[in-house]
């Protein structure tokens, strides 16, 4: 880490979300306060996409999954440079994201069948 709060636009070298099928970024977040969350997804050209995620004020962690597909904008989920996390909060808020995942789904693969021995005679 460089310890500063300039966001690295490449830092994360074209990370592909769409791995093992991702589709959906999950989060958990909690606040005392309401409070809007902004996910900006940036990928290695620089387009964005984002999507808002209005976080109730209960003070759980509550979950929240988005398709790639709800987000606005034309990033390329194949080739992340980089994800920047906003809240948009009163100045007395207690709030957290306690996890940030990329999710797809599992894929089914075919089973084996046994093939037939031979029986003695």
């Amino acid at each position: 880490p460089d310890n500063s709060a300039n966001l690295s636009p490449q830092g994360l070298g074209g990370s592909n979300f769409e791995n093992d099928l991702g589709s959906e970024i999950l989060l958990t977040i909690s606040s005392d306060l309401v409070a809007t969350y902004t996910v900006i997804v940036i990928d290695m050209s620089g387009n964005e996409c984002e999507i808002n995620i209005d976080v109730p004020d209960e003070s759980v962690d509550t979950d929240f999954a988005f398709f790639f597909t709800e987000f606005s904008g034309n990033c390329d989920f194949s080739n992340v440079g980089a994800v920047e996390v906003e809240a948009d909060a009163s100045d007395n808020v207690d709030s957290t994201l306690s996890f940030f995942g990329v999710r797809g789904d599992i894929p089914v693969s075919a089973s084996v069948t046994p093939s037939p021995s031979r029986t003695p005679s």
